[in-house]
């Protein structure tokens, strides 16, 4: 047996759409920026301890 009926639970919605405040979209890209600067100096931290791992290893040798 085969249904047909699809079921969305945004049938209804489809053409509504979210607008906020300008302040809103500021600090919403404000934190974004954060977020991107927080993540590479992320990256720069675990390269940086893996350099120094690989120094640690060289100078056991």
């Amino acid at each position: 047996m085969t249904s047909t009926a699809t079921s969305s639970r945004r049938s209804g919605v489809e053409g509504l759409r979210f607008v906020g405040p300008e302040r809103l979209a500021r600090n919403l890209q404000s934190v974004l920026v954060d977020l991107i600067e927080l993540h590479l100096q992320g990256k720069h931290g675990v390269a940086g301890l893996a350099c120094g791992v690989d120094h640690l290893v060289e100078l056991n040798r």
